[in-house]
């Protein structure tokens, strides 16, 4: 009877404590698959836009979320390595290096899905992507200008700034009005 009551008593204090401590291990469970997930989306929303802050900030979360310590990580990891080592490289043509680039981002894309519950084939990762055509003529745009920018702030100019005079319709050449003087002021 003693040893009945010492139980009692002990799954009495424990029990509580026991309960505590499986709450708090499924809702760390439960954060650590919404950072993987939130992690997930970003890359998924924002694949078409590889330079955007945010897929930049998402690729540089992945060796946080994704750490091994779950059943799916080992190919994310794998995947986030070679697409990270592929980003470092400068020595392969634009075309072939961003043919390659989209190939291991779609690759990286699909282990991510396996591991935190989708299932995206390569061909949608790749094709499935809405972004408007004025998108990639003003990244155009963008683009000649930082390299006219360049051009001019070079040491010696490749290009100069075209400087022209103004001569404005009601005041003549240097701006100044019919019996005006253009000296300078004393």
């Amino acid at each position: 009877m003693l040893i009945l009551n010492i139980l009692t008593i002990l799954a009495i204090v424990s029990g509580p404590v026991i309960a505590v401590q499986v709450t708090r291990y499924l809702e760390h469970k439960k954060e650590q698959q919404g950072r993987r997930l939130e992690v997930y989306r970003t890359l998924m929303t924002t694949r078409a836009v590889s330079l955007s802050v945010a897929h930049v900030e998402a690729l540089n979360r992945i060796d946080l979320e994704f750490v091994g310590d779950v059943a799916g990580d080992k190919p994310v990891v794998e995947a986030w390595r070679a697409y990270l080592d592929h980003l470092s490289q400068k020595d392969m043509p634009p075309d072939l290096w961003n043919d390659k680039r989209v190939e291991l981002l779609a690759s990286l894309l699909k282990a991510m899905g396996q591991s935190v519950g989708y299932s995206f084939d390569l061909t949608h990762i790749k094709r499935s992507i809405y972004t408007p055509g004025l998108w990639g003529e003003i990244d155009s745009f963008w683009k000649e200008f930082r390299s006219a920018i360049r051009g001019m702030m070079a040491s010696p100019p490749q290009r100069g700034l075209p400087i022209f005079p103004f001569v404005s319709p009601t005041t003549g050449p240097g701006g100044a009005t019919e019996g005006q003087s253009t000296g300078s002021l004393p």
